[in-house]
């Protein structure tokens, strides 16, 4: 990869990020009309929980993975 395509790649990773961050803007200004500041709060809460349960696992998997191999070898 060359300078301007590295470029462009980080240019294209910025922009979904904005992306990301406009559409998690519209979703909280929509949930605020339905839901209590609490409600939206824990939301939120369980959300980053099961993200980090999910990457817990992932880093479990990949470690069992990783000592199936060395034991094979």
């Amino acid at each position: 990869m060359n300078d301007r395509e590295m470029t462009e790649a980080g240019d294209r990773l910025i922009g979904l990020e904005v992306r990301e961050a406009a559409l998690a803007q519209e979703f909280h200004n929509k949930i605020k009309t339905v839901l209590t500041p609490a409600k939206i709060l824990r939301l939120y809460q369980a959300e980053n929980q099961y993200r980090l349960q999910l990457l817990k696992e992932l880093q479990e998997r990949r470690e069992e993975r990783n000592n199936q191999n060395i034991r094979q070898q």
